[in-house]
């Protein structure tokens, strides 16, 4: 699905809207939205946008937006009064990326600043530009390796830029300076056989400042200076597609499953297509869901399934959806004391939740009590025109809490 038009709600607001999700990806921002708007409703101005999958972020009178034609990854600047296209620069694809049919290559969203705006094609890499539209710096890439294909957004804080890329081999976290892209630093991560589709968050309490990353069956907390893995935490479900909430001292994932466990039969079942009776699976011999990610399975590369192969695939995979609320104090393994309340239980797949609380909120720098009030999470997909509720509700609590939202500022996905 391609984005077809882009429009502003006709409405002032005080906050920008720089990254993907908002404030540090928060979902939330000051201001008075309009309750009904649409293409004929509460309209500034409308544009026909180039093709992405892409968010527009706001900062000051720019509104900044990726996107494609042909061979050229596009970012184009617009006047955020009026509509009117300001500049608009373009990146030749340096090589072309396997997705899944909802992805895109211009899926991940730009990330901007008073400065600058930072984009990221997963057929290019890296590249930003001032608010004039001029070429600050680039930092191309070599080709991905991802299950969907990559389509994780980059992050700015402070004078660096972060960006995790989780795939199948090679995955790693890194730390640009924002100002010339200069390589502060950058570590390697687990790779994800089944490739990680979210975006980190900056996460300000806690030992030190950390970039807090879901990835394959953990989240991770890596130190803003140096990339050393601070803090993690087990028990995720891998293939997350989900990024993380921060709300005070706690951060919010939910994570759904990869698979339900009937989708994923037991090794002897697999075996029945056998033919040669040698206990393991020939990629002529693979049907059904063998088939069809028998790269993914075959983790070292034999042109083989073998029983360990595919029961490791089948734990990771049927791992349980989880939501799970993190209160991080301490370095190192802290599974066991900073999970503050899990819910095993179905999620949508690709909606990250959106927290908010009645006793504080998150332009508020005191610590949130919202394990002792009603969370409310706008989940809204990027792919259909549809918004869903997840409700949880701790017993001790009687309040019910609020809940902002922002998407209507600039509308680029339906």
């Amino acid at each position: 699905m391609f984005r077809k038009t882009l429009f502003a709600a006709a409405v002032a607001c005080a906050a920008d809207w720089p990254a993907f999700r908002g404030p540090n990806g928060s979902g939330l921002a000051a201001g008075n939205p309009p309750v009904e708007f649409g293409p004929s409703k509460n309209v500034g101005w409308k544009v026909s946008p180039p093709q992405g999958k892409s968010s527009p972020v706001i900062v000051g009178d720019k509104l900044f937006l990726t996107g494609h034609n042909g061979e050229a990854l596009l970012t184009v600047a617009y006047d955020t009064a009026t509509g009117k296209e300001q500049w608009r620069r373009e990146l030749k694809r340096r090589n072309t990326q396997k997705r899944h049919k909802l992805n895109d290559a211009a899926a991940p969203t730009a990330v901007a600043d008073a400065k600058r705006v930072v984009v990221f094609f997963s057929e290019y890499g890296l590249a930003a530009y001032g608010h004039d539209g001029k070429e600050l710096w680039t930092i191309p890439m070599d080709s991905f390796a991802s299950m969907q294909g990559v389509s994780t957004s980059p992050v700015l804080h402070n004078d660096s830029v972060y960006l995790v890329v989780d795939q199948t081999r090679d995955s790693f976290v890194m730390a640009v300076n924002a100002a010339n892209g200069e390589v502060r630093w950058k570590k390697k991560r687990p790779d994800a056989s089944m490739g990680v589709y979210s975006s980190p968050v900056i996460f300000s309490r806690g030992v030190e400042p950390v970039l807090g990353v879901i990835g394959d069956l953990e989240f991770t907390a890596y130190s803003l200076k140096t990339g050393e893995r601070v803090w993690w935490v087990h028990g995720l479900p891998n293939q997350a597609k989900t990024s993380p909430s921060v709300n005070g001292d706690r951060i919010i994932l939910a994570v759904n499953s990869a698979a339900e466990a009937s989708a994923v039969p037991a090794f002897a079942t697999v075996l029945e297509t056998d033919a040669n009776g040698n206990k393991m699976i020939e990629f002529d011999e693979s049907k059904g869901l063998a088939r069809g990610i028998f790269a993914v399975i075959d983790r070292n590369g034999d042109k083989i399934i073998n029983e360990a192969e595919w029961t490791a695939f089948r734990e990771k995979a049927t791992k349980p959806a989880t939501t799970m609320s993190l209160r991080p104090r301490g370095r190192g393994n802290l599974t066991n004391s900073a999970i503050e309340w899990m819910i095993q239980r179905a999620v949508p797949n690709v909606p990250s939740p959106l927290v908010a609380s009645r006793y504080s909120t998150p332009f508020e720098t005191a610590a949130s009590p919202v394990s002792m009030t009603w969370l409310r999470a706008r989940l809204a997909t990027s792919s259909v025109c549809r918004m869903r509720w997840a409700i949880i509700t701790p017993r001790r609590s009687r309040a019910r809490s609020t809940c902002s939202w922002l998407r209507w500022k600039a509308r680029s996905r339906y």
